[in-house]
């Protein structure tokens, strides 16, 4: 290991032989310079896309294309920019230091060294790393993906009810959250001016942001583990298809503590992983953030009760390097930001506006967290630390004296209904109250069956406030119960077995009720033989999935969206993929007096005998693709996203992503627009707290520098579940 020195800080740098950095250094603000180092040694491409993403400058500094215009145009309504400049002066002056150290340590490097070959192309020189850009960073982590999603199937429900879908059926799909729904709110919704009917396709496809699809995690209690300790398990289900991955991992002794886990470009601190005493991480919580309002608009003010009161207004300069510089206006009320177009002039009418928690209450308490809590103690201590996080996570927490807890943190509303559609604005009784205090999150401590499991599904609990209304079906998180419940103690090679499991739930549910109506045929015995695994080589995995989508537009495309709607749905399947727990709920659990609603008079058992002989007819004359055919991408660089020819050696692939939506393995790729993303276990991590080690597998490499050895060095072991071991003397 090599000695370096930042200012006031010295510290050691060296990597294992895989390429996983290596850091010593005697207190927290001297390894926060260490990452600050490494970060833009390291991932300097990553840093500063994500950065001018978040401040809405691509086209102003990379790229001026209609494109990056989009994307500059919807950050800059976003605001993250001006907000984490606000909120810098809120920071603890901890906090603050530990941050500043980081800063230092990007600039230190950036100071001393030339800029990489992309920054050289597009002529672009980076202005100095602050610790305004860590909170931009933070707030993208919570928005991008996560909270888009509640956005997303806020946005659908409000065009269904704009297009006057069958009310009977909508309330019955997302059962029982829209049954206090105002009966005029259609008519209401019919007079909105909407500006945008989504997130911008740009904005999902933006390959530099840390987008998250999904997670799995469980720890276990020294009482089902064999070496008699806690066994911590993660797995984050990231976009994949890119190089390098969204996670930076690291070793570290910090004083008399070590850290070995990952964290993300921009943010210092340890974001999942463990420590000498302690082992955390996270799946996305799915909890509601986000709501709509309709509000009345009369000369750029907003209607209350019976009064009109002024919008503020917020100016944008974007700067472009091609094109002239444009200046748009961004409105806003007590409730959040008015969905109206900023490039054009604000017209009387009626609007929503979008209420997001994440601009109320900001994201300090995230960083105050990050810079504090690698230093625990206990499972406790941690759980008070992470329910402050402003990011909707479930946490799972183990420590070195036994103790298994879950902690579910988030900005929760104080709202007087379910969130999932919009109220109006005029109405102050329909105000957000304020957030919900971090102590009424759901929480867990030492459940006496010795493990627990999240996997974003539902974590609601009795007592407390509805903080998840939408969320992933359970197939997951009960396949992980199931396989851990099959043996009285497990050990490392149990957790890496269930880590590769690639079995469904939800196809064992589906094909008890499609089996009777599987014909005898070819496709029809490689369905019946199926073992249920969503394998590379499964023929199987193919014929059910094209069952269940033809299932699903028999079904929801005939009777509430129509078929030319439902075959844009299905084409889009990030959609499905989120939510198709309700859909599933129609299909397998539906009440006897809603059947008549979706199968109409010929019964389930009918529609689905169709659907089935539907499906299995177009296979008759047709060769039978592998699920591994169907399931391939190519991993693509960060900065060029496949425009370079291949034997530049930039990209990987293609790969082929085994698993599917309801596998713990999650393998999912979907088209939109001609673009391609592939989410699955990015990162794969396994930890015993009885030794001083981890069990670890990257989707990638370790550095965004094409010509080291390290720039996708563990891509072949991660598609094969393989894993490394990473130790602290």
């Amino acid at each position: 290991m090599k000695i370096h020195k930042i200012g006031s800080h010295e510290f050691r740098l060296g990597r294992d032989s895989n390429g996983v950095v290596q850091i010593e250094a005697p207190d927290s603000n001297t390894f926060a310079a260490a990452m600050g180092f490494v970060h833009a040694r390291d991932r300097i491409t990553q840093l500063m896309l994500v950065r001018l993403a978040g401040q809405g400058r691509l086209c102003e500094c990379l790229k001026d294309s209609e494109d990056t215009y989009e994307i500059d145009v919807f950050m800059r309504e976003l605001g993250f920019g001006s907000q984490a400049r606000e909120e810098v002066h809120k920071l603890s002056e901890s906090a603050r230091e530990y941050c500043e150290s980081y800063c230092e340590g990007i600039n230190y490097y950036m100071n001393h060294h030339s800029r990489p070959l992309e920054f050289l192309l597009v002529g672009y020189h980076p202005e100095p790393w602050s610790v305004a850009d860590t909170l931009i960073t933070i707030k993208l982590m919570g928005y991008v993906g996560l909270a888009q999603a509640q956005q997303d199937i806020e946005k659908v429900i409000i065009k269904c009810l704009r297009e006057g879908v069958d009310d009977l059926r909508l309330k019955a799909l997302f059962e029982p959250h829209l049954d206090e729904m105002p009966e005029d709110l259609p008519e209401m919704l019919r007079k909105v001016k909407i500006y945008r009917a989504a997130i911008p396709d740009q904005i999902r496809f933006l390959t530099s942001l840390p987008k998250i699809q999904a997670s799995n995690n469980w720890v276990l209690s020294p009482s089902k583990s064999h070496t008699g300790s806690v066994l911590q398990c993660n797995d984050p289900h990231l976009e994949v298809n890119r190089l390098p991955p969204v996670w930076f991992e690291y070793c570290a002794s910090v004083g008399d503590n070590f850290q070995m886990g990952v964290n993300m470009p921009g943010v210092p601190g340890l974001t999942m992983g463990r420590t000498n005493y302690v082992s955390y991480g996270f799946t996305y919580g799915f909890m509601d953030m986000i709501d709509y309002y309709i509000d009345e608009i009369r000369d750029k003010k907003f209607r209350r009760g019976d009064h009109f009161e002024s919008l503020s207004a917020r100016e944008e300069l974007i700067v472009r390097k091609k094109n002239p510089s444009k200046t748009i206006t961004v409105y806003e009320n007590l409730h959040g930001i008015v969905e109206a177009d900023p490039r054009k002039e604000l017209e009387d009418g009626f609007y929503l506006t979008r209420a997001y928690s994440g601009h109320t209450a900001g994201t300090v308490d995230s960083l105050e967290v990050l810079s504090r809590v690698g230093d625990s103690k206990s499972a406790r201590e941690v759980q008070d630390f992470v329910k402050r996080v402003t990011i909707s996570a479930n946490w799972l927490i183990g420590d070195r004296e036994g103790n298994i807890a879950y902690q579910q943190s988030g900005l929760l509303p104080r709202r007087v209904h379910s969130g999932l559609y919009p109220l109006p604005g005029w109405d102050s009784s329909y105000d957000w109250k304020g957030i919900h205090d971090p102590d009424q999150l759901s929480y867990i401590n030492n459940p006496e069956r010795g493990y627990i499991v999240t996997a974003n599904e539902d974590r609601n609990q009795a007592g407390k406030p509805l903080s998840v209304n939408m969320c992933m079906a359970s197939y997951r998180a009960d396949r992980i119960r199931n396989l851990i419940r099959q043996k009285d103690k497990l050990g490392i090679d149990d957790m890496k077995r269930i880590q590769s499991d690639l079995y469904s739930l939800q196809a064992e549910r589906f094909l008890s009720v499609l089996r009777p109506h599987i014909p005898d045929n070819k496709a029809g015995r490689i369905l019946s033989e199926w073992n249920l695994c969503y394998d590379r080589n499964s023929q199987g995995a193919t014929i059910f999935h094209k069952v269940y989508m033809d299932l699903m537009g028999e079904v929801f495309g005939q009777t509430l969206f129509g078929m030319e709607a439902w075959d844009k749905v299905d084409s889009d399947t990030s959609r499905i993929l989120d939510f198709y727990f309700i859909f599933d709920r129609i299909l397998l659990d539906c009440p006897e007096e809603h059947k008549k609603l979706w199968f109409g008079e010929e019964g389930q058992e009918i529609v689905f005998a169709r659907a089935m002989h539907k499906t299995l007819d177009k296979f008759s004359n047709q060769k039978i693709p592998t699920w591994g055919e169907n399931q391939q991408a190519t991993m693509t660089n960060l900065f060029f996203g496949g425009k370079l020819p291949s034997i530049f050696g930039f990209d990987y692939g293609p790969i082929v992503i085994e698993g599917c939506r309801a596998t713990v393995v999650q393998g999912s790729i979907y088209i939109d627009n001609g673009k391609k993303a592939a989410f699955c276990p990015c990162y794969r991590f396994i930890a015993d707290l009885g030794t001083n080690e981890a069990h670890t597998i990257l989707a990638g490499g370790h550095t965004d520098r094409r010509f080291s050895r390290f720039y996708k060095n563990e891509v072949e072991a991660w598609l094969n579940f393989q894993y490394k071991t990473l130790r602290v003397d």
